[in-house]
């Protein structure tokens, strides 16, 4: 038999009202026994008529994390903070890939994404996350907030890091999509070399969303170095490109960091395990990702808030892949 509203507030002792309150995520429900009507409902099992419940309040209780692609562990780590988050709150999440093609999403009631691509096909309440400088905060009559996961500082010190210790030759290696005249990594870098009197290398190659990112950035820089010899330093835009390099590096009996140091983005957790550990820009994951989540569901409530924008700064993390 099937577990109803009814049951959870005759084990608690509170009414019925309340508990539907507590399930529809509205007001009039203090945090403590909201939490506990959460607890039992998990233990007895019960499970919301989410068609029914949409038609009533108008909600369907669901939020929609928008990603280019489920290939790349920088987007793993979005998943995991969110998921997290929704525990504490009646939301389920939904992980979708829907509006990199313009496919229309289920039903939700807010949209947290990574691309800025996507936003013409996000028709609801909408935060993005790490949208590139200078993107606005509107869509047509819709306005949306926005985090952004600052580069700026960490990537001029990673090339910093790499010149004081002596790399003359030092390659950024990217793929196309981020190649941008606003892209935070390519621009530090660029600047460094500049200001270094060095000749930029930038090693660019082109990447399908469904493919395997280790292994094209593989491919990409056997067949660069193949022709132009092996750089002092490889600036590298993710830290699955830098695990692609460290591929190329063990295949042709090259040290690490010695011959060619490597710096990576995004901090991911083989960051640490790899063989030498590697050197990478740190996010500030739980405090990004919280804030987002946060501004979403303020904007659910109040869909005419002023757009509003946080940065949180990235860290540059030095390990052995880097340092002799």
């Amino acid at each position: 038999m099937s577990i109803t509203q009814k049951d959870i507030a005759e084990k608690l002792g509170v009414s019925r009202r309340l508990v539907g309150f507590a399930l529809n995520g509205e007001n009039g429900v203090g945090a403590d026994m909201r939490a506990k009507i959460l607890n039992v409902a998990d233990e007895l099992g019960y499970t919301t008529n989410r068609t029914a419940r949409a038609l009533v309040t108008g909600r369907t209780h669901q939020i929609a994390l928008c990603l280019p692609s489920l290939t790349q562990s920088f987007h793993a780590q979005f998943i995991q903070h969110f998921e997290s988050l929704v525990r504490e709150t009646p939301y389920d999440l939904l992980v979708s890939t829907s509006l990199t093609d313009g496919r229309p999403l289920p039903a939700v009631d807010g949209i947290l994404l990574h691309d800025s691509r996507m936003l013409e096909n996000a028709r609801h309440p909408t935060v993005m996350i790490q949208s590139p400088p200078g993107q606005g905060a509107s869509v047509g009559h819709r306005q949306f907030d926005q985090v952004f996961l600052g580069l700026n500082q960490a990537s001029e010190q990673a090339m910093q890091h790499l010149l004081q210790r002596g790399k003359r030759r030092v390659a950024f290696v990217t793929f196309l999509t981020i190649n941008l005249p606003d892209e935070p990594r390519l621009n530090a870098y660029k600047a460094a070399m500049q200001e270094a009197g060095l000749s930029p290398e930038i090693i660019c190659f082109n990447f399908q969303s469904l493919g395997d990112i280790r292994t094209v950035a593989q491919q990409a820089l056997e067949a660069y170095c193949s022709e132009h010899g092996f750089p002092d330093a490889l600036f590298c835009c993710n830290d699955d490109v830098a695990i692609g390099a460290y591929r190329v590096m063990r295949k042709h009996g090259r040290s690490i960091p010695h011959q060619t140091a490597v710096v990576g983005c995004d901090d991911v957790t083989e960051a640490i395990d790899l063989y030498p550990s590697l050197t990478s820009i740190k996010h500030s994951w739980e405090e990004s990702c919280r804030c987002a989540w946060e501004m979403l569901l303020e904007r659910i409530e109040n869909p005419q808030l002023p757009p509003r924008q946080y940065t949180f700064q990235g860290e540059l993390v030095i390990r052995e892949s880097s340092t002799l």
